[in-house]
């Protein structure tokens, strides 16, 4: 059989055969069918029969086919990602410790995934010291934060200092301060203020604003509330000096969540300094939705000085998803406003709007705006068939 077998020139229905016939071999057959695999030219071809034999491969022929793996230039990591689960430790080691398996070109997301998952459910610190050294290994330091951050809630307080040691060597100052923040959250109490410290001081002495600002809002999730405010006035101060608009958005929008009523009017203000109308109405409609009711009608204000009746109107329904906190004079001025700009806004923004302004018409009993978003529906659908 094994000999007809070979005589298949073509490498995908030589492999699909064998994979077919996995279930039937016997000792010496699987053998000889990892044999054939093995020696399988073409890459895709000889990682899939080998994926098909592994689960009912003994342990010596297992590790002879992991090995072959690794020792395989051309070996997709997914092939070795698949054989996780059914992998003794000691193999499993070995791919982690092999710089062509896993950190030559960087690791994937859903690799490491699978890793971090194989190793939660044993608990097994020694796998996971073993990931901290191999990140070493990792050219792209973009990676190698990436793969630190994702190990910090998982080590024991040794492998967090270790960690830290490695991110410390990060050269990238932007991926440097961000890897050892998610590091340093998982400290002891006693350590994480010092660390902090000295990581927060890191991140303001980055020269380029750019990746300075990035640094701020990236760190802010691990900051310790105590430390935090103090975190979040430094990253508005850097954010101020940014002009491009996209960016200036972004940050102030990633912000908006953590910041505290104390900051949140300097963020309004430092959003009214975003040039572009589009990215000003996005960043206004995200700061509506965290800022305290006594901030509201700034962002009422902000809103009506929008030319495009798109972007107040944008601003206008994010303020009534918080028609809870409002005052009945900023709900009434909401609803004219709204009212006023529908006969410029598509059908489906005016229907969607009438939708959300009900429950606030009805809270303050003016039935008189229903009435005015329901002519608004009826023009809209004059224009728009």
């Amino acid at each position: 059989m094994f000999e007809s077998l070979k005589r298949i020139a073509d490498p995908d229905i030589r492999a699909s055969l064998i994979g077919s016939l996995t279930h039937c071999l016997s000792a010496d057959g699987l053998r000889e069918a990892l044999n054939i695999a093995i020696g399988t030219p073409d890459a895709r071809s000889r990682s899939l029969v080998i994926l098909s034999l592994a689960p009912l491969l003994p342990s010596d022929l297992l590790r002879e086919a992991v090995y072959c793996l690794i020792h395989d230039e051309s070996c997709c990591v997914d092939t070795l990602a698949a054989l996780f689960p059914i992998l003794p430790k000691d193999l499993l080691m070995s791919i982690l410790t092999s710089k062509h398996c896993i950190f030559e070109n960087g690791i994937t997301q859903s690799i490491f995934r699978r890793i971090i998952g194989r190793i939660m459910r044993q608990d097994d610190q020694l796998l996971l010291s073993k990931i901290v050294v191999a990140s070493k290994l990792l050219s792209d330091e973009f990676h190698r934060a990436a793969v630190l951050s994702a190990l910090a809630p998982h080590l024991s307080i040794s492998l967090l200092h270790a960690a830290l040691d490695v991110a410390r060597a990060i050269e990238d100052d932007l991926e440097r301060v961000v890897a050892m923040a998610a590091l340093a959250a998982f400290l002891p109490a006693s350590e994480k203020q010092h660390t902090f410290a000295v990581i927060l001081c890191d991140a303001n002495g980055i020269t380029l604003e750019h990746h300075r600002v990035s640094a701020l809002v990236r760190m802010i999730q691990y900051i310790p509330p105590e430390q935090r405010e103090q975190a979040l006035r430094a990253t508005i101060e850097a954010i101020d000096p940014i002009t491009d608009p996209p960016y200036r958005a972004r940050a102030l929008a990633k912000l908006a969540p953590h910041l505290p009523p104390t900051l949140l009017n300097d963020a309004i203000t430092a959003a009214l300094g975003v040039r572009d109308e589009k990215e000003r109405t996005w960043v206004l409609a995200e700061l509506a939705l965290h800022s305290p009711p006594e901030l509201l009608d700034l962002i009422l204000a902000a809103a009506k000085n929008l030319e495009d009746e798109l972007h107040r109107a944008t601003v206008f329904l994010r303020l009534l998803d918080r028609v809870s906190t409002l005052s009945e004079p900023i709900i009434a001025d909401v609803l004219r406003d709204l009212i006023e700009v529908s006969l410029e806004l598509p059908r489906h923004i005016v229907m969607d709007g009438v939708g959300r302004s009900a429950k606030a018409a009805f809270q303050l009993g003016v039935d008189d705006a229903i009435l005015e978003m329901y002519r608004a529906v009826q023009d809209a659908s004059e224009w728009y068939p």
